[in-house]
């Protein structure tokens, strides 16, 4: 696996986020958008092992606040 940027993000990707040494995977239910305002990276994942939706929020400059997230490199993926 290799960590991501929340931004990288794209409906319907599978993605990890780590939490206490362990793996959750997560489907995104749509694309990453980014609230100028705030100065905020979201996206909603779908949690598939206990069927409950979550939203990721980061707000740039305090990256080290937010999730840990990461993917599959793409030859793991064929």
């Amino acid at each position: 696996m290799h960590p991501i940027h929340i931004k990288e993000i794209l409906k319907d990707e599978i993605f990890y986020e780590s939490c206490n040494g362990k793996y959750r995977e997560f489907r995104a239910l749509n694309d990453t958008v980014y609230d100028e305002i705030k100065k905020q990276w979201i996206v909603n994942g779908y949690w598939i092992k206990e069927n409950e939706e979550i939203r990721f929020l980061v707000t740039d400059g305090f990256e080290h606040y937010g999730p840990k997230l990461w993917k599959l490199p793409l030859q793991w993926m064929r």
